[in-house]
């Protein structure tokens, strides 16, 4: 990808000005900024990724433990307002979502010299894509895993009054654990917010679609008003790419794709998956429902759709409800804080029970009084407003 200008560090000067350089790297690839480059506060380590947008690094901030992942937006972009508006609203979105399968946001903002950033947590594995090429055709049990926990974020957002709008295998990402996939849900930088709720976030460019033509639903690729059926559209099409092993609709450009999606009806899913599994016929008829083509026909709801894939705990539930340490956590590591927690759990016990006898039975009760009450939980300090003026696109020494 190529950009405008870079950053390198030198490791002699103060974190708010190292490394400002006014080069432009030839290599498309090359990193925008150099280990030891401090971007908003957090000092850059590694290229981590990119895309069309910007670049995402492994960084650290001086005052945290744990490091991030640091999506940094192209300064050319970050001129224009209207695209880096919509780049802080991922991490609105995202951080308004209270639910263990969506990707958490610690921080975002503009770090006065024209680059804009949203820092995540750094999660190890890889998106639904990438794996399914690595691991070949998926089973039915893991399908279902793996629905039933992206479905459960989208319901979540659904219930924030947050859409999605760009919802593919690429933003679906299976975090490395030895139970099974445990799913995060990526990039909220399409995601349409409530009006009411939170302003003027929520606008867009009048007559502009936005998302992945491959997924989109025929209403938003229409330009027309969407609701949570737009993101069951995109499951759906997930879902039948998962167990078909191919998209719906294929034509020779995306607006041939799009053009089929909007005037003919999504072919039926095979009734023998590709990795040669017999597909309930429950299942094909809901994903036949997902796609259809009025949202009217659709089911009205992410759990609505859920319902034929499955019930009780799948495990990213189990692990980000139950087990309080985190699924990311090698396994032995996992084992080793179960152990000792086990242990201390039995010298209390033993304890209590030593004392217990040594000062014969209880005459005097010892019960809480009535008028006392547990702390209530604080709200979450509010979201810093979003940048009003226009930042510099490119830095200056």
């Amino acid at each position: 990808m190529a950009l405008s200008a870079g950053r390198v560090g030198t490791g002699e000067t103060s974190p708010a000005e190292s490394g400002r350089a006014k080069t432009a790297p030839s290599d498309p690839a090359a990193p925008f900024f150099g280990p030891g480059v401090y971007v908003g506060g957090y000092e850059i380590l590694e290229l981590l990724g990119e895309g069309g947008m910007g670049q995402v690094y492994v960084a650290r901030h001086p005052r945290l433990p744990k490091r991030v992942a640091l999506k940094v937006l192209k300064p050319e972009y970050a001129a224009d307002m209207a695209i880096l508006r919509r780049f802080f609203q991922e991490a609105q979105a995202a951080s308004h979502i209270e639910n263990p399968h969506i990707v958490q946001v610690f921080d975002f903002g503009d770090d006065g010299h024209g680059a804009a950033f949203i820092a995540m947590e750094r999660l190890e594995g890889a998106d639904l894509c990438d794996a399914r090429f690595r691991d070949g055709p998926l089973s039915l049990a893991r399908i279902r895993s793996i629905v039933r926990q992206t479905g459960l974020a989208l319901a979540a957002a659904h219930e924030r009054k947050i859409l999605h709008r760009d919802l593919k295998p690429e933003n679906i990402f299976l975090v490395r654990d030895d139970v099974g996939d445990y799913v995060k849900l990526l990039d909220f930088g399409l995601a349409k917010l409530s009006e009411s709720q939170y302003g003027s976030v929520a606008k867009t460019r009048s007559g502009i679609a936005l998302g992945t033509p491959d997924y989109m639903s025929p209403e938003q690729a229409a330009g027309k008003p969407v609701d949570a059926r737009t993101d069951v559209y995109a499951l759906g099409t997930v879902v039948y790419w998962m167990i078909a092993g191919a998209l719906p609709f294929q034509g020779d450009s995306a607006q041939e794709v799009l053009r089929r999606r909007m005037t003919q009806r999504a072919p039926a899913l095979p009734e023998v998956s590709e990795a040669g599994e017999p597909v309930p016929r429950e299942i094909r008829d809901m994903v036949a429902r997902a796609l259809e083509r009025e949202p009217s026909e659709r089911p009205a709801t992410v759990r609505d759709f859920l319902r034929v894939f499955g019930e009780g705990t799948d495990p990213g539930t189990r692990t980000a409800s139950a087990d309080p340490v985190p699924a990311s956590a090698p396994a032995a590591q996992r084992r080793w804080i179960w152990a000792a927690a086990v242990a201390a759990l039995c010298a209390a016990t033993a304890a209590v029970t030593f004392l217990a006898t040594r000062r014969g039975p209880a005459t005097e009760s010892h019960a809480a009084p009535a008028d006392v009450v547990a702390e209530p939980v604080k709200a979450p300090a509010p979201l810093p407003p979003l940048p009003t003026a226009t930042p510099t696109a490119t830095p200056t020494a």
